[in-house]
């Protein structure tokens, strides 16, 4: 294991050593070591002889790049091919491979992306609703849903919700559409990251020799980033662990304070419900060995304090980060850019600067002049694998139709961007031309056809973009929102759009100024984006944002009240 000498602090060690039946839940805080801990536990038991076979040991997560991370800390090749580490996505995907006929699919099925599957839904949703649509979309704007999407939000809002009377046709009409949206899936032979998880599940209350098969293969289940589970997720594995008999031990993380993805049905109630469902003995880690900087430790505090109680705040005066705010984006522009030149004169690296903002318009104007002063920068919203896939369909399309099988994967794709006049040196395709070098190497026995299947299928599931770009675009400045830094760290962060109406979002302050009461979950949610974008910064922070005293323009984040000096520029 890499780092095998690093000392465990008393609450670590505990966890670490302890007995391989007690089943473990840790809520593990940015930078409180959840990762050596997740490391140096699989070591224990496996040096220990407590777990014989490491194949028997299952690290699953959220996201890609915690199973990365998790993987790196391991300390040989020998060990990390043995464990099996990866997402539930990628797990509900193996085993659908091997026993999708069982439910009736097909084994070869493929990954529908996710700007496919919101097409698809759109257009049913639009065959549905058709008359609905129509009293608020004009005939001629149908392919402008987008545009109209606020209006769409409000109709909702004010009519659908409030006719409780309505409300079985309304679940008739979407149970509809689902149906509907399932049976398409199965005729294309695709299924999209929702329906992984739903047909895995169906698979093992259906078939009790599967599930058996599952739950008898495991020891040992360590679950990280549990706060962004949803319930399918859950089932799935309170499947595997009540059906093996208790022989399936746990250890999961999780932190409520870093649940931002609740808007894709991730549920912090899935904590409460393991702790009771696996008799799970809980500890909480509360060192912080990744942050540097007092101040920025000091409000890290304050801000997880708000997450409990709005109104809590501990700091005084002189400890607060400041937070500039200034009358309108080119003023906080030049102010951001005062504060880039500065970084660069010291003589910081551009890879250790990351400017985030709450919402990805409030980037566009930065990008434009990062663009325009030709300072290099990686935009991560336009490199998500969705809009690869939606801006190069061309080039995914032609690659799953590809023949040729004396061709490198790599080769193929330079061959289809030659064909389709694609620019070789966009930072995307870049992107896909130095992941299909690894496959080549790393699938060499494959056939063409095959390592392309993968390619396409573990692009959508397994590859950790973020990750991806901060390892593959060195000395470039990380332009992203709060989402897409999540699990990532760097010295120096920027955080711009501190303002109402961006963070809290405008539908929340609309409540507040019309004298309706704000729900405390509202407000959480949004100091839960706040926390994880403070928590990237390691040593320098800075706070900005458009706000004045008095007006009717916005005024600078209320989440910040009792946090931050606010400094009217």
């Amino acid at each position: 294991m890499k780092n095998n000498n690093v000392e465990l602090d008393d609450i670590q060690r505990k966890i670490v050593y302890s007995n391989i039946k007690q089943n473990i839940i840790v809520n593990a805080p940015p930078g409180s070591g959840k990762t050596t801990i997740m490391a140096k536990r699989i070591d224990y038991l496996i040096q220990n002889h407590l777990i014989k076979f490491p194949f028997r040991i299952l690290g699953l997560t959220f996201s890609n790049a915690a199973a990365n991370e998790m993987k790196s800390r391991l300390f040989s090749n020998e060990l990390t091919s043995k464990l099996q580490i990866t997402t539930f996505h990628s797990f509900a995907f193996s085993i659908l491979k091997s026993y999708a006929n069982y439910i009736g699919l097909k084994n070869d099925f493929k990954i529908l992306s996710d700007h496919e599957s919101k097409k698809l839904k759109r257009r049913l949703i639009i065959k549905h609703f058709n008359k609905e649509l129509n009293e608020i979309i004009p005939q001629n704007k149908k392919n402008q849903i987008d545009i109209y999407q606020e209006k769409y939000k409000v109709w909702i809002n004010e009519t659908l919700l409030k006719c409780n009377n309505y409300k079985s046709v309304l679940d008739s009409k979407f149970n509809l559409i689902m149906n509907e949206y399932r049976q398409k899936l199965k005729d294309k032979n695709v299924l999209d990251y929702d329906y992984l998880l739903y047909y895995s599940n169906m698979l093992f209350e259906s078939n009790s020799n599967v599930l058996k098969y599952y739950s008898s293969s495991f020891r040992y289940m360590v679950i990280d980033e549990f706060q962004d589970t949803n319930v399918l997720q859950f089932n799935l594995i309170k499947k595997i662990i009540l059906s093996s008999n208790n022989l399936v031990n746990i250890l999961v993380l999780c932190d409520s304070n870093q649940a931002i993805y609740a808007f894709q049905g991730a549920t912090t109630e899935n904590i409460e419900n393991a702790k009771k469902e696996f008799n799970c003995k809980e500890f909480n880690l509360k060192k912080d060995y990744r942050i540097s900087s007092p101040e920025i430790k000091k409000i890290k505090i304050n801000v997880s304090l708000k997450i409990d109680d709005f109104y809590t705040t501990l700091m005084d005066e002189n400890e607060k980060i400041p937070l500039n705010l200034f009358d309108n984006e080119n003023n906080e522009l030049r102010f951001v850019m005062k504060i880039l030149n500065e970084l660069i004169k010291d003589g910081v690296d551009l890879e250790d600067i990351a400017i985030i903002a709450p919402v990805e318009w409030r980037l566009k104007n930065l990008k434009r002049h990062l663009l325009k002063n030709s300072i290099d920068h990686v935009y991560v919203p336009s490199l998500s694998k969705s809009k690869i896939i939606e801006k190069y369909k061309n080039i995914f399309d032609s690659l799953l139709s590809f023949k040729n099988e004396n061709n490198t994967l790599n080769q193929t794709i330079f061959n289809i961007c030659s064909k389709n006049r694609v620019n070789v040196n966009t930072d995307a395709i870049k992107l896909l031309i130095s992941i299909s070098k690894r496959y080549d190497k790393k699938y060499n026995n494959l056939s063409l056809n095959d390592k392309i299947e993968k390619f396409y299928n573990e692009f959508l599931l397994d590859i950790n973009i973020e990750d991806l770009l901060k390892n593959s675009f060195k000395d470039k400045i990380f332009l992203s929102t709060i989402h897409g830094v999540k699990g990532l760290e760097f010295e120096n962060v920027i955080i711009i759009g501190l303002e109402n109406k961006v963070i809290p979002h405008h539908s929340v302050c609309e409540k507040c100024n019309n004298g309706e009461n704000v729900l405390l979950d509202e407000l959480s949610d949004a100091l839960k984006l706040l926390y994880v974008g403070i928590t990237r910064a390691k040593n320098k922070l800075y706070l900005t944002g458009i706000g004045r005293r008095t007006g009717i323009i916005k005024h600078g984040t209320c989440l910040l009240k009792g946090c931050s000096k606010y400094i009217y520029n």
